[in-house]
């Protein structure tokens, strides 16, 4: 963003307070997060002035506002700065960057030279690059950056590019008082082949108490990148989800009696995390398991009781939250509303394209008016109210397809994303596309956004993606499901649906009246 042009600005980085490092990247859910951090320290006067002799300092500047420069194909879904999702502003740069800009208004008192300030910034689908600097400066932790401010009157516009920052301090959090989350067991369903466990993650308000004390830093908008549960030796895990997401998992050694289970693959912000809705994780053992964990037995509880860690960070610290599993209220699934025409998306189908080795299905997805009061099964009902699907939100896709068919990649609005596969029929799978992640807000109504299928063979190898093509008669047909929620009540929506060809009127069709966004 230019500097204002009434008085000279100060673009020496050396005559400014502040620096902005690159911590790395991480893969939450189905994008990818660039993790940064905005640090302090003192001004050194003696310091050249590289570009030519400038009067005045900013030894003492405010910031204004921060820009990154980001290459413009990207989608950026939303920009953290102290664990707070921020208004941000797009502005042209080059032909192929824009700066995310965001306005601050933070004096130097706001800043601590102990307590780097993390600023996040996450975009859609798995990214390799976040800046155009990583070509340029042959660097990964390469990242060109503009802060805007004032220092009295003098003008300050310290110019620069990341580096790397260094390793986080190795002294861990542990006071589970200092940190906003607390695990709950809810619920397990015992079975002679396997017994899956249902917990979740609560949001709470951290205290300021250390009990140890013996620890400087704070937790309180921390990361959960891992978690920690300790079981007993002799089980068997089978499968971790994570809302309905399958999460990788391994064992390591604790006692001579028990075992870590290591979740791993979280990678969550503080943000990301709803203080009205707990998140929901399974897991599941192999064979009937009254008692996974040897905690119920240590502290003589009647309930099943786990002894649990969550791993994260939170600025140049790490946290290792340390503490009991509570027990949670639990209710069964009422289900979800799966009626298309009360919900406002429809998928169609649009091409298919090959080579040599991969043979691309091109759907869509659009915005339209839920305009239909039917509900043609007469079941969508929770806690006697019929539940309102008209401005949900969505999660994941499913798209029921031959199992014979290898996946290897999948991609929404041009971002490409995690996806899983489960059995449906004999001869068909449900594919999984994760992380979608859209509101009723990102989405321009009737106006398509693509979802593609790649996978393994051409196009004489694989003709059909979908068993629903044989069904209905027609290469264009394949059984869908959109899962999302619907807001304030979080009830479940899951319309499910046969796509068609797209065509422009067949979309138009299902407007029933003019659009008007509900909710």
């Amino acid at each position: 963003p230019p500097p204002p042009t009434e008085m000279c600005c100060v673009d020496d980085i050396t005559k400014s307070p502040f620096r902005i490092k690159y911590v790395g990247s991480t893969h939450s859910g189905s994008d990818t997060a660039f993790n940064y951090q905005v640090l302090v320290q003192n001004v050194n006067m003696s310091a050249p002035d590289w570009d030519g002799p400038e009067d005045g300092w900013c030894a003492n500047m405010n910031i204004r506002d921060l820009g990154l420069s980001i290459y413009n194909h990207l989608q950026v879904k939303y920009v953290l700065f102290n664990g707070t999702d921020m208004d941000w502003t797009a502005l042209e740069n080059t032909a192929n960057s824009i700066w995310v800009s965001l306005a601050l208004h933070k004096t130097l008192s706001d800043f601590d030279p102990m307590y780097p300030v993390d600023l996040v910034v996450t975009v859609r689908g798995q990214v390799e690059d976040l800046c155009p600097a990583t070509e340029f400066m042959l660097s990964k932790n390469a990242c060109e950056y503009v802060l805007h401010g004032r220092d009295g009157k003098q003008q300050c516009c310290p110019h620069s590019v990341t580096r790397k920052q260094g390793p986080p301090d190795e002294c861990c959090v542990d006071d589970l008082q200092r940190t906003p989350f607390r695990m709950r067991y809810l619920h397990h369903d015992l079975q002679s082949e396997a017994t899956t466990y249902t917990f979740d993650l609560k949001m709470t308000t951290p205290v300021s108490t250390d009990y140890d004390g013996a620890e400087i830093a704070n937790c309180d908008k921390m990361t959960v990148d891992y978690a920690q549960i300790q079981i007993y030796n002799e089980l068997e895990v089978e499968e971790v989800a994570w809302e309905g997401r399958f999460l990788p998992f391994n064992t390591t050694p604790h006692t001579d009696y028990s075992k870590w289970l290591n979740i791993n693959g979280i990678n969550r912000y503080f943000f990301e995390f709803d203080p009205n809705h707990p998140v929901r994780f399974t897991v599941k053992f192999k064979g009937w398991i009254n008692e996974p964990c040897p905690a119920q037995w240590q502290f003589q509880n009647d309930q099943i009781t786990c002894e649990y860690v969550l791993h994260g960070r939170q600025s140049q610290y790490t946290c290792c939250p340390h503490g009991l599993t509570s027990k949670g209220p639990y209710a069964d699934d009422c289900g979800c509303r799966d009626d298309t025409t009360e919900t406002p998306y429809r998928m169609a189908y649009q091409a298919t394209n090959s080579t040599e080795e991969v043979t691309t299905y091109t759907l869509n997805l659009a915005l339209v008016e839920a305009w239909r009061t039917q509900d043609f099964d007469g079941v969508d009902f929770q806690f006697t109210q019929e539940v309102n699907c008209s401005a949900m939100s969505v999660k994941d896709i499913k798209l029921d397809v031959f199992n014979y068919h290898e996946v290897v990649a999948v991609r929404f609005n041009n971002a490409t994303l995690d996806w899983q596969v489960t059995p449906n029929t004999p001869f068909s799978n449900w594919l999984w596309i994760l992380g979608v992640d859209y509101t009723i807000d990102d989405l321009v109504p009737y106006r398509p956004v693509t979802v593609e299928v790649d996978v393994r063979g051409n196009q004489v190898e694989a003709t059909e993606l979908c068993p629903a093509s044989a069904i209905f008669g027609s290469s264009a047909s394949c059984e869908y499901v959109v899962s999302g929620v619907s807001l304030p009540s979080y009830d479940n929506c899951c319309p499910k649906g046969v796509t068609a060809y797209y065509t422009p009127a067949r979309l138009q069709s299902y407007a029933g009246m003019p659009w008007v966004k509900s909710g």
